[in-house]
């Protein structure tokens, strides 16, 4: 629809929006390269009048083990180096992705909030189930 959009209503007049106030330019140029990747889109380039900010590190995980491990450990880094808990935030897609990443920052003592969701083992099916492996382990233990 909104690739179509111009064609259908030939009056319509399109003002892009392509200034960002939050992010800075190296955020913005990442987040270009990675847009300009996908073919049927309308031509965009954010900007910024924020500054370069510091440059894009990358990292690639073997699985999700190792990506909150190495989550954990980064935060952990940024703690030590004296930035606030507060100035730290985690993003993720799904909710299913913050088990590990608890568990990781669990073990590193590190303080967190899970915000827009439950904690994972907070879940009533979370609660649930583990709740179940209790009754089982009761059971075995009365043989």
């Amino acid at each position: 629809n909104i690739l179509n959009f111009e064609k259908d209503y030939k009056e319509t007049k399109t003002i892009k929006l392509e200034q960002n106030y939050r992010s800075t330019q190296n955020i913005l140029n990442a987040a270009n390269q990675v847009i300009k990747n996908n073919q049927n889109r309308k031509d965009k380039n954010l900007w910024s009048n924020q500054g370069e900010g510091e440059k894009i590190s990358y990292y690639r995980a073997y699985d999700e083990k190792d990506e909150s491990h190495f989550v954990a450990s980064t935060i952990k880094n940024i703690l030590d180096d004296g930035i606030s808990g507060e100035e730290i935030a985690v993003l993720y897609r799904t909710n299913a992705q913050s088990r590990t990443l608890e568990e990781d920052l669990l073990k590193s003592n590190i303080p967190y909030r899970v915000v827009g969701s439950f904690y994972f083992y907070s879940r009533k099916e979370i609660k649930d189930l583990m709740d179940e492996f209790d009754i089982l382990d009761e059971k075995e233990n009365e043989k």
